[in-house]
C-alpha cells in the first residue's frame, strides 16, 4: 500500500495585467478549491496555506480570491482608497507519490537486513519483523526515507523458531507501506 502524508506550502501570488505583483496571505480572502480532496487538500491558518497530500494520485488546486480590491493612493485626501476590485483565480497542480519500502537483501551471518525508505524527507516508524509459525519484531525505531541498514537482533532471537520471511513496515502519519523479503532461517 502506498499513501503519503507529506505538506507543501502555498504561497498565494497573483499578477495584475498590468505586471505588479502581490502576495496574498489573508485566508479570508482567499477560496480553495482541491479537484479531488481525496487526493489533496488545502489547510487553511493565518498568513500559511498548506496542501495536505491525502492519497497517491495527481489532482489540481484551484485558488480565487473574490473581491480583491486594487489599492490607489488619493493624492487630495492622502490615503489609499479601493480603486476597484479584481477576480483571481489561478491553479496549482499538485501530484502525490507514495511512501514506499523495499527490503532489499537480509543476511544472518551479516546480521544485516537492508531496507529502503522512500521518498527522502519524510520521517516515520519503522517496524521490521521476521515471519514463520509466528512473528518476532526485530527493530522498532523512527526512521527517515534512505537507504538503512537494520540488525537481526541475534542474540534475542527466539530458540526452535524457524522463520520464511522478513516484513518491514513504515508508518508516516496515517499512512503505512510494507514489503517482505524471502528469508529461511532457524534459530538454534
Amino acid at each position: 500500500m502506498e499513501s503519503d502524508t507529506s505538506i507543501g506550502w502555498l504561497s498565494p501570488n497573483f499578477r495584475s495585467s498590468d505586471g505588479t505583483s502581490n502576495i496574498n496571505n489573508n485566508p479570508n480572502a482567499i477560496d480553495w478549491y482541491p479537484a479531488n480532496p481525496v487526493i489533496a487538500t488545502v489547510l487553511e491558518a493565518w498568513a500559511n496555506f498548506r496542501v495536505q497530500f491525502q492519497s497517491p494520485g495527481t489532482t489540481t488546486i484551484d485558488a480565487t480570491m473574490p473581491n480583491e480590491c486594487a489599492w490607489e493612493y488619493d493624492d487630495s485626501a492622502g490615503d489609499c482608497n479601493c480603486a476597484f476590485y479584481l477576480q483571481v483565480s489561478t491553479q496549482v497542480p499538485a501530484q502525490v507519490r507514495g511512501i514506499r519500502v523495499d527490503v532489499t537483501a537480509a543476511s544472518i551471518p551479516q546480521d544485516r537486513i537492508t531496507v529502503v525508505l522512500e521518498p527522502a524527507g519524510v520521517s516515520g516508524t519503522l517496524a521490521v519483523e521476521v515471519r514463520g509459525a509466528t512473528a518476532h519484531t526485530v527493530f522498532t525505531g523512527t526512521r527517515s526515507g534512505g537507504t538503512h541498514q537494520i540488525s537481526f537482533d541475534i542474540p534475542n532471537l527466539p530458540n526452535g523458531q524457524e522463520f520464511t520471511t522478513v516484513k518491514a513496515t513504515w508508518h508516516v502519519g496515517s499512512a503505512s507501506a510494507d514489503d517482505t523479503y524471502p528469508y529461511h532461517f532457524k534459530v538454534l
